[in-house]
């Protein structure tokens, strides 16, 4: 930490440098909202893909058949695969990896824009 001797020099400082610390903490806390939200649409396609399997076999139909429910088979998948997130767990243990890649894909990044600047 740079310290200079003029009080109105050093309070701008210190200003400057609590603004930037509270911008990383929005950015982690953005990356991690960003991982997670990720993470949970991952669960959610998975689920919706086992279900649509699962009904895609079922000749007869779940509400008594017919084109329209063929139509909409796929939508009622989507909707019952997201409320089945957080079910699996699969959520919670791909989101460290997530966020991890997203830190050092970030990392890298500002090195690349320090470089060129």
């Amino acid at each position: 930490m740079i310290t200079l001797h003029h009080n109105n020099q050093n309070f701008a400082l210190r200003e400057q440098l609590s603004a930037h610390e509270g911008q990383e903490v929005k950015t982690k806390s953005l990356q991690e909202e960003k991982a997670w939200k990720a993470a949970q649409g991952l669960e959610a396609t998975f689920a919706s893909q086992m279900v649509q399997q699962l009904v895609s076999e079922n000749d007869s139909g779940i509400f008594g058949g017919g084109q329209t429910e063929v139509m909409f088979r796929s939508v009622w998948a989507e909707q019952v695969g997201q409320s089945l997130v957080g079910t699996f767990g699969i959520a919670e243990s791909i989101y460290p990896v997530m966020l991890r890649k997203m830190e050092s894909v970030s990392i890298k990044e500002s090195e690349i824009m320090q470089e060129e600047q």
